[in-house]
């Protein structure tokens, strides 16, 4: 498959490199668009110390399903698909608890230190596992539907970034609460 490498910071490449290796729990995704996330240009300059060449980045993507692992039931290839940019385990201490961004075995596509390491979606294809991967309605297109997977972010919408969350939310036309209703906005 084509993927752009970060060979050396601020050196890009478009490379051949191997397809994803998929488990029985996982869905191989043809990506379809994947924004530049600001981590991802500073990963680009290496200011973030977060991304060491050589590294496939991206990890704000959608796409469309191409295969599922044998125990995916629910997807089919050719469905539209957005997914989580950290892959918690699922079986550890904060995973049990519900509490998958404290997860100690996670990793986060597209960041490299240490066992986080995992290359991301500026690439043909990306393989993440069922558990983190959200059906996308046919209405909106790639570009957009790009833009919601942040805003999906640990476990559809427990956590998300506010900026992603209100592009969201006008990308699948609900309308805001009008006065008299109130809405809290909680920082985590």
């Amino acid at each position: 498959m084509q993927a752009l490498m970060l060979q050396d910071y601020m050196r890009l490449e478009m490379v051949q490199a191997p397809e994803p290796e998929m488990g029985p729990d996982d869905v191989l995704a043809r990506v379809r668009a994947c924004g530049i996330c600001g981590s991802d240009v500073h990963g680009l300059d290496g200011s973030t110390k977060r991304r060491f060449p050589p590294l496939i980045m991206g990890h704000e993507a959608a796409g469309e399903v191409a295969r599922v692992g044998s125990r995916v039931p629910d997807l089919r290839p050719g469905d539209r698909v957005c997914f989580d940019s950290m892959i918690s385990c699922g079986h550890c201490f904060y995973c049990a608890r519900g509490e998958v961004n404290l997860c100690d075995n996670r990793e986060v596509l597209g960041v490299s230190p240490g066992p986080y390491r995992r290359h991301g979606a500026f690439a043909e294809y990306v393989a993440v596992p069922r558990r983190i991967v959200y059906p996308l309605p046919g209405n909106l297109s790639y570009q957009h539907n790009k833009e919601c997977s942040s805003g999906l972010s640990l476990q559809s919408g427990k956590a998300c970034n506010l900026p992603t969350c209100q592009f969201s939310h006008q990308s699948v036309d609900l309308r805001m609460p009008t006065p008299p209703r109130a809405v809290a906005v909680l920082k985590a």
